[in-house]
This record gives C-alpha cells, sequence and structure tokens, in this order.
C-alpha cells in the first residue's frame, strides 16, 4: 500500500516536470521565433537605413556633376560652396572630389590653374608621393576636394583599382561604387568606398558605348568612410547589442567585410539574417545577429516544478487522508485523552500534548502506530511502559496510563513537564555554573540509583532525555525521561503474566558521543555504561560544548573510539581541579577505572559540594541554593515572554 502510494506521487511529479519541459521547449522556441523575426526587421531597417546614406549623396552629387560638366572652367570657389551646401544633408560624406580627364597636353594649364585656385606648386602626381607623375596621354586628378584633403593632384589613373571603376562608371554611363578602398591618407586600413558619377562635356552622354570614355569629361566622386555610414545607421535603428555585418559580395571569391559592429562580428555572419542591398553596379550584403543566446525560461520552470512538487506533495496528502482517516478521528479523542498538539518526534513513536477529559489533567500522550511495528519493536514498546511505571522516583517521568485504541493504536499517558531538556539550556544559554551543574547532576544520579537497584540501566542518557522543569515553587527540578531504550541488568518476573523480559542482541542503542565504549565494542554492559553518559553530559554542561562531535554519527562514534575530549583545563581553565577530576573519573575509557555506582558519584558530589540531605555538614565550595534556583527560572520566564511577544 505504501508504495503504490508513492509511486502515485512519483508518477503524478513526473508528469508535471515532463509538462514543464515542454511548455519551457515551447516557450523557447517561441522566443528564439521572435529574435529571428526581430532580427529580419532589423536587417531590412538597417538594409534601408544604409543604401539612404549612400544614395542620397549620390543624387546630390548629380547637382555638383551639373556645375563641373563645362569643366575645366569651374573654379575652386564654386566647386567648394556647391559641395558644402550638399555636404549639409549628407553630414556622414568624408569628401566630395571633382577630378577631370586631362590630356597630357591639358596637363601644364590645369596646374597652374591649380596654383592660381590657392594651392601652390600643385602637381598631378601618382601613388608614389608628391613628385610630378610621370608623362602619359591622361591624367585622371583629384583638382578639387571638399573638405581639403592630402589627396589633392592624386592621378586616379595612377591606381588600378581605381581606373577600373571610372573606366566601369564612365561605359555604362552610370554612377558606379569602388570595392573596399584605402585612401593614401590613410596611415591604417580602414574600410572606405568611393562613388564616381561619370560628367560628360556640356552633359550630353554619347550613345555609343565606344565613344563614352574617349569624350567624359571627368568624374565628380564621394567618398565615404564605411564605419561612419553603418554606424548612423544602426544608431538610427536603436537596436544595441545586435552584431551587424556588411560586406561586398561582388568581388570573386570570399565575400570582403566593410564593417563590422564588434571584433568577431564577420566570423558569426553566417549565423544572422542577411539582406542584399544593391549598390551602383556592386552587391552588399548587411547580416544582422544577436549573439544573445536565447534564456530558457527560467521563471516558467520554478513555477512548473514548484507546481508539480505541490501536485506530487497534494496526492500524497490525499492518499494519506483516505487511509488514515479513522486514525486521524480516533487522534482527536483518544479514550479520555483529548489531544490538542503535537511536542515532539523521536525513534519509538510521536508525542502528543494532550488532556484527560474527566479529570482536566494535562498530559502528554507517546503514540505508536501498529505500521511501525513489528514483534520485537512491540515488545519492546511494552517493555518501555511497564518498566517506566515500574519505577517510582521524582526525578523519573511519572506514567498514568497505558492501552491500545481500537485502531491498533498504542499509546501511553505520563506527566506533562514544563520546562527545557540539558541540550537545549546549553544550546539557549551556555556553560551552567558548576555549582549548578552539580545540583542538576546529583539529582540525575538520585533518580539513576533506584533505577539499578531494580536492575535497569538507561542506556540512552543524552540532554535530549534529560529536562529541568519547576513546580510550584521548586525550582531546577532534573527529570529522567525515555527509559524506551533501557537492558535489564537481570531476568525480572513480569508483573503482569510472570513471562521473562529480554532484549534484542546486536544492535547498539543510545545517542552517538554518550555510548560508553565497551558498548560501541560489544561488550557487555552494566550500571557504569551510565556513569560514562552522564559524565559526559556533565562534561557539556560546564564548557557550554558535548565532547564529541563530528559531521555525522558516524564520525561521533569513530571520535569516542580514537580520541579523548579536550582536557577542561584548557576549555574552562577556572574550573576546580576536583570537579574536573570526578567528571574525568566518570569518563574513563575502561569501565575498570571509571566509578562503580551512582551512590559513588553522590559521595564525590557532596564531598565538593554541601547539598540539603548529604551526610556532609559543610564542603570547601560553595551550592546552588533554592534561590539561586529561583532567581534563574524568574529571568527565564521573562525571557520567554518576550520571545512570545
Amino acid at each position: 500500500m505504501v508504495r503504490r502510494r508513492w509511486w502515485r506521487s512519483i508518477a503524478v511529479a513526473a508528469v508535471g516536470l515532463a509538462l514543464t519541459g515542454l511548455v519551457a521547449i515551447a516557450l523557447r522556441g517561441r522566443a528564439q521565433r521572435d529574435q529571428a523575426r526581430l532580427e529580419d526587421r532589423t536587417a531590412a531597417r538597417l538594409g534601408f537605413a544604409v543604401t539612404e546614406r549612400v544614395q542620397l549623396p549620390a543624387e546630390a552629387l548629380q547637382t555638383v556633376s551639373a556645375f563641373v560638366a563645362y569643366a575645366p572652367a569651374i573654379d575652386r570657389a564654386t566647386f567648394d560652396a556647391v559641395a558644402a551646401s550638399v555636404l549639409t544633408r549628407a553630414p556622414r560624406v568624408y569628401a566630395f572630389e571633382w577630378l577631370p580627364l586631362v590630356t597630357d597636353g591639358e596637363r601644364a594649364a590645369v596646374e597652374a590653374q591649380a596654383d592660381r585656385d590657392g594651392h601652390p606648386g600643385w602637381v598631378i602626381h601618382d601613388a608614389s608621393g608628391a613628385a610630378p607623375a610621370p608623362r602619359r596621354d591622361r591624367y585622371l586628378p583629384i583638382l578639387y576636394c571638399y573638405p581639403d584633403s592630402p589627396a589633392l593632384g592624386f592621378d586616379a589613373l595612377s591606381r588600378p583599382e581605381a581606373a577600373a571603376v571610372f573606366t566601369q562608371a564612365c561605359t555604362s554611363g552610370q554612377a558606379t561604387v569602388s570595392p573596399r578602398y584605402r585612401l593614401i591618407e590613410d596611415a591604417t586600413d580602414r574600410a572606405s568606398v568611393l562613388l564616381y558619377v561619370p560628367v560628360w562635356r556640356h552633359g550630353r552622354m554619347p550613345l555609343a558605348v565606344d565613344q563614352r570614355c574617349a569624350t567624359v569629361a571627368g568624374a565628380a566622386v564621394v567618398v565615404f568612410r564605411v564605419a561612419e555610414v553603418v554606424s548612423d545607421a544602426i544608431a538610427s535603428a536603436d537596436r544595441d547589442g545586435l552584431d551587424a555585418v556588411l560586406s561586398d559580395v561582388t568581388a570573386p571569391g570570399a565575400p570582403v567585410p566593410l564593417f563590422e559592429s564588434r571584433p568577431g562580428a564577420a566570423d558569426r555572419a553566417d549565423h544572422g539574417h542577411a539582406v542584399e542591398l544593391p549598390m551602383f553596379g556592386r552587391t552588399w550584403r548587411l547580416t544582422v545577429d544577436d549573439p544573445r543566446p536565447v534564456p530558457w525560461p527560467w521563471p516558467a520552470i520554478a513555477l512548473g516544478v514548484c507546481l508539480s512538487l505541490l501536485a506530487a506533495s497534494a496526492t500524497e496528502l490525499a492518499v494519506w487522508l483516505t487511509l488514515n482517516r479513522r486514525r486521524l478521528r480516533a487522534l482527536t479523542r483518544l479514550g479520555q485523552y483529548r489531544v490538542e498538539g503535537e511536542l515532539g518526534r523521536g525513534a519509538m513513536g510521536v508525542v502528543y500534548r494532550a488532556r484527560h477529559v474527566l479529570l482536566n489533567r494535562a498530559t502528554a500522550l507517546k503514540i505508536v502506530s501498529p505500521d511501525a511495528f513489528d514483534a520485537v519493536t512491540r515488545a519492546r514498546f511494552e517493555r518501555e511502559v511497564r518498566l517506566a511505571a515500574r519505577l517510582d522516583h521524582p526525578g523519573i517521568v511519572t506514567v498514568f496510563d497505558f492501552g491500545v485504541t481500537a485502531d491498533g493504536l498504542f499509546f501511553y499517558a505520563m506527566e506533562l513537564l514544563d520546562g527545557l531538556t540539558l541540550r537545549e539550556l546549553v544550546a539557549t544559554y551556555g556553560p551552567v555554573p558548576p555549582a549548578r551543574s552539580a545540583a542538576l547532576i546529583r539529582q540525575i544520579a538520585q533518580a539513576l540509583a533506584v533505577a539499578h537497584a531494580q536492575g535497569i540501566v538507561h542506556r540512552d542518557l543524552a540532554p535530549a532525555n534529560l529536562m529541568i522543569t519547576r513546580r510550584g515553587e521548586d525550582c531546577d527540578l532534573a527529570k529522567v525521561l525515555d527509559f524506551g531504550l533501557v537492558k535489564r541488568l537481570r531476568a525480572v518476573p513480569d508483573d503482569l503474566d510472570g513471562t521473562e523480559l529480554e532484549t534484542a542482541t546486536g544492535v547498539i542503542l543510545g545517542t552517538p558521543g554518550f555510548i560508553a565504549p565497551e558498548v560501541l565494542r560489544g561488550h557487555d554492559a552494566d550500571e557504569r555504561v551510565d556513569i560514562y553518559a552522564l559524565g559526559a553530559v556533565w562534561y557539556g554542561l560546564v564548557s557550554g560544548r558535548w565532547p564529541f562531535v563530528g559531521a555525522n554519527a558516524d564520525a561521533v562514534l569513530r571520535a569516542q573510539l580514537r580520541a579523548t575530549p579536550a582536557s577542561l583545563t584548557k576549555v574552562v581553565p577556572k574550573l576546580p581541579l576536583d570537579l574536573i577530576e570526578l567528571i574525568v573519573d566518570c569518563m574513563q575509557p575502561d569501565p575498570r577505572l571509571r566509578l562503580r555506582s551512582m551512590t559513588d558519584l553522590i559521595t564525590r558530589i557532596d564531598a565538593l559540594y554541601s547539598y540539603e540531605g548529604s551526610s556532609l555538614s559543610s564542603s570547601p565550595a560553595p551550592s546552588w541554593t533554592s534561590a539561586d534556583a529561583k532567581a534563574w527560572w524568574a529571568k527565564h520566564r521573562a525571557v520567554r515572554k518576550a520571545s512570545a511577544a
């Protein structure tokens, strides 16, 4: 039944997680499609912006061409005025140039005109520098440039790639853009392009193709820095974070990069979305890519996982409620007891706060479900009740009642204590004063002496099984809890049926850190195992730290077998040496060197401190008085009220 119930919850969680995965994949796919559509739209918008920023200056260049149609009669002042006006409408243009076609016979007159226009020493030169170019039939020098450029006088026909673009422009009669070009004034390879617009004398282009380059007057040229044009287009599109790559695909072989928005963007260009841009006789490709990966919808995934776990938990709860409805009804009213709330859980069951219906007495109910029982466990539970009921001492918790419900729930009722365990005492308040610790240990030893006299060893003395409480005016009363792990020292007839109460063998019972070493080694145990555990508890009370600690239970057990606790003379330097010696005698790893009985322990404590009922009338150290206990409990109640508030 339990296994099927767990599988049902696991199946619900698995289905929920699978649906969460499918939804996450669908959402991420939609986000990827949205990103792709955004890249498409951005590529189209950027392509339009780039084309516009090249075509507008080309159209404006027609105005310049009209003025220079009767070249070389135009002077520099007129050219600068016209070019400056056009440049205001195309601010991303690097320069406007006028390159007249000059024959060798006209060369001297053109150089003289340039000298008159304010460029003394101007000569036609090639790419090698300012030295006059060798004599040729024709020249295509940069006569005017706005703004001024170091390239003035450069003969474009001396550079093969420039000459090829000029020939293509005059042959086609159309504006023609150059491939990637490096200007002679650039020290580094900055990508630039030149747009050549052929100009014919008197503005008339010959119809015969073979006559065009022979009768052309020159070329009006607009120079672009590609990075400035594309960066301006990207800024206008407002698409920060996207990679943009512009390349010239007209040239044979691999595309020639003209621009990349960031280093390495051209290497990722194949993953983006591209548009082809016809550009004055060439084809440019603009690729837009978002390098940021599409994230998984983690909020949706987290929500789906939470809902899956909640659905599994709800399924488990629904099944549990269905199977345990009768038991839940029984828990609210158990015989003569009304259950009010849970106090804690232990190895043998759950402890509830309850109240006797007729007597209106607050009670602690310990309940164990039959699902957790086998034959040995049931015998141990019944033994716990019977032995605890047999131990009559104010320092041992009192058992009132015992029974089994109609649903098979085993329970017993015991006195409800209002206090705190020694573990809580140390965790909350730190080390306990030596005199008070001795008073508490003495009370516990008196209670255990009664149990040992009846042949019963607790075997699980630990800070969590020892409490301090108050009753009326009596404060700091110590109580020993949970005799469920006791071991019979000798066969004691059961008062109910005359059978012997035996224990299971081969199992180490107790709390790591407080189990006597001989028990860990599988040897026989006697009263001295409780003396060892009580010494370990006492060590923790006076020092504020337990003698053996570790990352887990195995580590604590290994520490007990292989090491000794830190010396109290170093941990608590001001602790009386006689008290340290007594604690050490209680914790001797060899039981033969340990104190023999709780009576011996009480006698040793009385030799250090005087207590009511002790055999000594005086002691060398002040004891813990009832006034001290009342003052501490008054302070403790104030702290609890403040915490509750």
